[in-house]
């Protein structure tokens, strides 16, 4: 049954990520129609060129999907993502991730230069998913691009949700919260890829052609929060900086969200004849807390949740916020009910591991046992991916070229709440 099951969700996932697949979202979004493209129902003339500027994990995806949106036009710019893939017409450069590299430098330079060089006949197309926070970057001058790594990488380590992770990065940056759109003279129009809570399309990538209204006294105060030091040369910036001039949004689309995957998912559910419904579309909290309290309050059949936890890395160990959050729901699920949950990051990559993502069941704590391992432990030390190696329980499935954050799965056949393992209590 368990193993039915497994293959079951799965399926599950695969229909969710055909719902979220960038290229033919784009594609749907976009047309070529007596000399204006139409965006999602929008009418922009264009007299002279289209500049495509596509950023983050599903830029390549996206960048597909426009050409084949706007058949028989020629289009021109750069494509800046996890790899160097080919886009006929466009420069591609890999950036890096999930800290910024020289390649993310070069990746940005190049997409400013672009976006710089379009004339106001020119339409600019910016194609935005997640990851574009690191793939792509300018430091704000008088920055050094070695700040904005080690403040990203303290970040990423404190627990800090993703919105105060790109608070702080879109005011250390030229390129972000509007730069990209500060540049050109161009009309724009942006097609977003959300992998954020809430499905704001400024927080996509940090916003590169959408300006809030926060300010760099915001980001000192997100970074104080989370006890972080500021080196000088980013301390005096974030004190100093006016804020960014506003201009026109121009057209601003969302083309795939967690929550469409979600529906996605419910929806090949019931084709199967199963009960499911979705759950939470904003789901967010410690990694290992959600997965906890997912696994005790189950409902029959199945539930799907869509957003982005996080995790406080405390310990040496390997892994990332969907293999913590299955393995703390395998051991509150530890000789307990009929729950299977699983938990899966859209992209493919959960970490700095191969795997996407995991399993918890109510096994998962013995079958660790029999191999010598203790789920416990494991969870303390952030070390959830060898445990869960070892167990049979990671779910791995490459580089899907999309992201639209994580799904999680809980699929029940008892009502919670439930008991759950008190020996040896984990921190939230």
């Amino acid at each position: 049954m368990t193993d039915r099951r497994r293959r079951t969700v799965l399926d599950l996932v695969d229909a969710a990520l055909r719902a979220v697949d960038p290229r033919r979202a784009v594609e749907a979004a976009l047309r070529w129609d007596a000399g204006s493209v139409v965006v999602d129902g929008h009418r922009i003339p264009v007299r002279g060129r289209v500049v495509v500027l596509a950023i983050g994990k599903a830029a390549s995806a996206m960048a597909d999907g426009a050409a084949a949106g706007l058949a028989g036009l020629p289009i021109t710019g750069v494509v800046v993502g996890p790899e160097t893939d080919t886009v006929d017409g466009l420069l591609s450069i890999a950036g890096d991730h999930p800290r910024p590299g020289a390649g993310s430098l070069r990746g940005g330079r190049a997409l400013l230069d672009a976006a710089a060089a379009a004339s106001p006949d020119d339409l600019v197309v910016a194609l935005v998913s997640g990851g574009g926070s690191s793939l792509a970057e300018v430091p704000a001058p008088g920055v050094p691009m070695a700040e904005i790594e080690d403040l990203t990488g303290a970040l990423l380590l404190s627990g800090a949700p993703i919105g105060d992770v790109n608070l702080v990065r879109r005011h250390l940056s030229s390129l972000k919260n509007g730069g990209l759109a500060a540049v050109t003279r161009a009309p724009i129009a942006t097609l977003v890829l959300s992998d954020v809570v809430g499905d704001r399309p400024a927080e996509v990538a940090s916003g590169p052609t959408i300006a809030d209204d926060s300010t760099g006294a915001d980001a000192l105060a997100v970074l104080s929060g989370w006890g972080i030091p500021v080196p000088p040369a980013a301390a005096r910036h974030l004190r100093s900086a006016p804020p960014r001039p506003g201009r026109d949004e121009g057209v601003v689309t969302v083309v795939g969200s967690g929550a469409m995957a979600a529906e996605a998912a419910v929806a090949a559910a019931r084709a199967r004849g199963l009960d499911a419904g979705v759950g939470s579309t904003t789901l967010s909290g410690e990694a290992r807390a959600v997965g906890r309290n997912l696994a005790r309050t189950a409902r029959p059949g199945i539930t799907i949740h869509a957003g982005e936890t996080t995790v406080t890395v405390t310990g040496p160990g390997r892994g990332g916020r969907n293999q913590e959050l299955a393995l703390a729901a395998g051991i509150a699920l530890e000789h307990g009910p009929d729950t299977l949950v699983a938990a899966v990051g859209t992209d493919g990559i959960d970490g700095p591991t191969e795997a996407a993502g995991a399993f918890g069941d109510a096994g998962t704590v013995e079958r660790g046992r029999r191999r010598g391992r203790d789920a416990v432990a494991a969870l303390e030390t952030n070390d959830a991916h060898p445990y869960l190696e070892a167990t049979g329980d990671l779910i791995v499935t490459g580089r899907t070229g999309t992201n639209v954050a994580d799904l999680v799965f809980v699929w029940s056949t008892v009502e919670g709440p439930f008991p759950y393992r008190r020996a040896r209590e984990v921190r939230a």
